[in-house]
């Protein structure tokens, strides 16, 4: 189980570097904030995000599930407020940008790549 978390946390970390490389309007300081971030995210999704997906249900299932989107955009804006200057999305639309491709993203990495590093021998 801390295998699959220091993975995710890994590879949230390599697409937020690459996400400043691309947007000019994100910013991260360093790998270290990259990693920070990475990790703050992870925990923000594992307790914040719940209780909100609780009151926000009837908003989702009327939204066929596309206010998830508005919901992973949120839980970046929070990892950016806790990060401070060493981590900064310019917008809430790129946020919500951003929450789209790194879940797309990651889960093409955790499928392609970081599967047969989970694989019990």
């Amino acid at each position: 189980m801390m295998k699959s978390w220091i993975i995710n946390v890994l590879i949230t970390t390599g697409l937020l570097l690459l996400f400043a490389n691309v947007f000019t309007s994100v910013e991260i300081t360093g790998i270290g904030a990259a990693l920070l971030a990475s990790a703050i995210l992870s925990v923000v999704n594992a307790i914040v995000k719940p209780v909100i997906v609780f009151f926000t249900l009837p908003l989702t299932i009327v939204s066929l599930g596309l206010f998830l989107f508005i919901i992973n955009g949120f839980m970046l804006y929070i990892t950016d407020v806790l990060m401070g200057s060493s981590f900064h999305i310019a917008t809430f639309g790129m946020t919500i940008l951003l929450s789209i491709l790194l879940a797309i993203l990651h889960v093409v990495i955790r499928k392609t790549i970081a599967k047969p590093l989970l694989k019990k021998k």
